[in-house]
């Protein structure tokens, strides 16, 4: 990066990113002899250098004053109560938010529940009369003897055919396709 210094790089030695590399003691002997040529001919750059080497000069003789002894214990338990402060608000937040779901889910399982147990409660409440029920359907199943047992299985084969139409279908289908193909393979 060795420019020559010509007038029209003054615009780039007026530039932050210049400034930048000066105070950064990041230009080559080049750029630093036609930094110095720079200064000794623009008043604006040169006194504002001068006052950055003044303070400069100034922060590195003037002394740190001495701290407090108390100063990092103070600062410290500050520091720990604030912590402190983050986590105690971080979990009353997230207790809160616990227990608003809680009150949500407990609400719409009681919306629910509620529902549920009327329907349970009127099933439990009449056992009796339905248990009779039964026992006559039955006991009239029984008393009519054989004449009702094919009225019996036709009876469940159709309730499985309602309850499990795609177990009997797959079944059948099964039972087809291999029965088709025991006759493909005679036939061969």
């Amino acid at each position: 990066m060795s420019e020559k210094y010509l007038p029209e790089n003054n615009k780039k030695m007026h530039s932050d990113a210049w400034w930048m590399r000066v105070l950064d003691d990041d230009l080559t002997s080049e750029e630093q002899r036609a930094w110095e040529r720079h200064l000794a001919r623009c008043a604006r750059c040169r006194l504002e250098w001068d006052a950055l080497v003044d303070m400069d000069r100034l922060f590195a003789t003037t002394p740190v004053p001495p701290s407090p002894p108390e100063f990092v214990t103070k600062t410290a338990a500050k520091v720990e109560r604030a912590a402190w402060r983050r986590r105690l608000a971080g979990l009353l937040g997230g207790l809160f938010i616990v227990a608003v779901l809680i009150v949500v889910e407990i609400l719409a399982f009681n919306a629910i529940f509620s529902g549920v147990t009327r329907v349970g409660g009127t099933l439990f409440a009449s056992r009796d009369l339905l248990f009779q029920a039964w026992m006559r359907i039955w006991v009239s199943f029984i008393a009519l003897g054989d004449a009702t047992l094919p009225l019996i299985c036709i009876a469940l084969a159709a309730a499985l055919l309602l309850i499990a139409p795609n177990g009997i279908l797959a079944t059948l289908t099964f039972l087809l396709v291999q029965r088709q193909r025991r006759a493909k393979a005679l036939n061969t």
